[in-house]
C-alpha cells in the first residue's frame, strides 16, 4: 500500500499555536502549524441552550469534493494524541498512536477505535482529530492536488457552541482513506491541512510528509 500524508493539529478554532515537528526515515514527518481555536475549549465549552453537544458520530454526513479520492471511514477514533498519523492499515495507525502515548493503549469511544470501519482497497489511511472538543464538527472536505506528491485537504467546520451554556464532548480522531492513485508510486508525498469555520478564511493547521511506499 502506498502512503499518503496528511496533517492535522488539534486546537480549538481561533487562536494559533505551533506544533512540534519530528522526522525519521520510516515515520511520516510532521511540521509545525498554527491551530485554529473555537469559541470554547475543554469540558466547559458552551452549547446551545445548555444542551450538551455530543461527539461526532459515524452517522453524520460529511461531503467530499476535489480531484483526490478521500473517504470518511469513521469518526470514532482515539481522543489523544491529535495526530496526524499515516499508515497502510488500522493496526499500523494504532501502533503509531500507542507510540505517541508512550506505549499506553489509546482511549476511544465505547464501541472501540474506529469500530466497524471498512477500508477500501487501494487506499492509505490518515487519522486526525480535527478539534479538541465537539464544538466543531466537520461538514465538508475539499481536496486540492497542487503537484505530484503534494495534496491539500481543506476542512470546513461548523461551530456548534456558544460560551457559558452547557458542555461539549471530547472530539475523537477521524479516520480517512485517500486513494493511492493520487500518490506517486515512489519518492515522497506531502499533505497540507487547512481548516475554517463557516464564513471564515481557511488557515493552515499543519502538514506531514513521508517516503513511499508506506508500510502497513
Amino acid at each position: 500500500m502506498k502512503l499518503l500524508t496528511l496533517t492535522a493539529a488539534a486546537g480549538a478554532l481561533v487562536a494559533l499555536a505551533g506544533c512540534a515537528s519530528s522526522t525519521n526515515s520510516s515515520t511520516p514527518a510532521q511540521h509545525g502549524s498554527p491551530s485554529i481555536a473555537g469559541s470554547a475549549t475543554g469540558s466547559s465549552a458552551g452549547s446551545p441552550g445548555g444542551v450538551p453537544i455530543p461527539a461526532p458520530s459515524d452517522s453524520e454526513p460529511i461531503t467530499v469534493g476535489g480531484p483526490v479520492g478521500v473517504h470518511v471511514l469513521s469518526m470514532t477514533g482515539p481522543f489523544e494524541p491529535a495526530g496526524p498519523f499515516l499508515a497502510g492499515s488500522v493496526p499500523g495507525l494504532l501502533a503509531q498512536i500507542r507510540d505517541g502515548l508512550g506505549g499506553k493503549a489509546p482511549a476511544c469511544p465505547t464501541a472501540g477505535c474506529w469500530h466497524g470501519a471498512k477500508v477500501p482497497a487501494g487506499t492509505v489511511l490518515v487519522a486526525i482529530r480535527p478539534a479538541p472538543n465537539a464544538c466543531q464538527h466537520v461538514q465538508h472536505i475539499q481536496s486540492v492536488k497542487s503537484s505530484t506528491g503534494q495534496i491539500e485537504l481543506d476542512l470546513q467546520l461548523a461551530g456548534l457552541c456558544r460560551p457559558g451554556a452547557g458542555s461539549a464532548a471530547r472530539m475523537p480522531a477521524m479516520l480517512l482513506a485517500v486513494d493511492s492513485a493520487a500518490l506517486p508510486a515512489s519518492g515522497s508525498v506531502s499533505i497540507e491541512l487547512r481548516a475554517a469555520a463557516a464564513g471564515a478564511t481557511m488557515q493552515s493547521i499543519g502538514g506531514v510528509s513521508a517516503s513511499l511506499p508506506l508500510s502497513s
